[in-house]
């Protein structure tokens, strides 16, 4: 499961997890293993829950209720759509390359699909900021997700440099202060939109 990467090498420490809680952030549930490499849908409810619980157990916020789906994958074969929705998830992330701002007037129809924009060395941190401008010109919702902040990239489809994180923070930053934005948790944005 996920926690097993929890204060190891590379990895955020439990300790630090909660500082980062404290401070604002929400914990969610994030599964370890791709959707469709489960023999059976109890075995992927059973690693769904496994996960949920650790958040649950360590962390006090709302987060656990939110699901990140491993590599934006969806099983149709092992119901993850179901499968999440008996678990209790109120949202679940998939990955979109190309993703369109929600609309917040046309409602959350699918709230256990929602899409989020990968943020890597890759895609840069400039088209973060570019999904965020066209929220705010259409008056909708951006999400967006990485997975590590390195001094050196080695992974260019995983990992976004420091400086990149920074360019992106003091971008996001600047929306906020000057009133154009919102920043908010998952469990903040679904308790005002689903």
């Amino acid at each position: 499961k996920v926690a097993g990467d929890i204060d190891t090498y590379d990895y955020c420490t439990l300790a630090q997890l909660k500082e980062m809680e404290s401070a604002g952030w929400d914990m969610i549930t994030h599964g370890y293993y791709a959707h469709n490499t489960f023999a059976n849908r109890a075995a992927l409810l059973a690693d769904v829950a496994d996960n949920r619980d650790y958040v649950r157990a360590n962390f006090n916020g709302r987060g656990w209720m939110h699901y990140v789906f491993p590599g934006g994958i969806v099983s149709s074969a092992n119901d993850s759509i179901g499968v999440i929705a008996e678990a209790g998830m109120q949202s679940g992330r998939l990955v979109e390359f190309n993703p369109q701002p929600t609309h917040t007037l046309l409602g959350i129809d699918k709230p256990l699909q929602l899409w989020s924009r990968d943020l890597s060395q890759t895609t840069g941190y400039t088209a973060a900021l570019t999904l965020i401008d066209r929220a705010i010109a259409t008056g909708s919702t951006a999400r967006i997700h990485g997975h590590r902040v390195k001094t050196t990239v080695a992974d260019a489809n995983n990992e976004l440099s420091v400086a990149d994180w920074k360019s992106l923070v003091d971008g996001i930053r600047d929306r906020v202060r000057d009133g154009l934005i919102d920043n908010c948790t998952m469990s903040g944005w679904a308790a005002g939109a689903l």
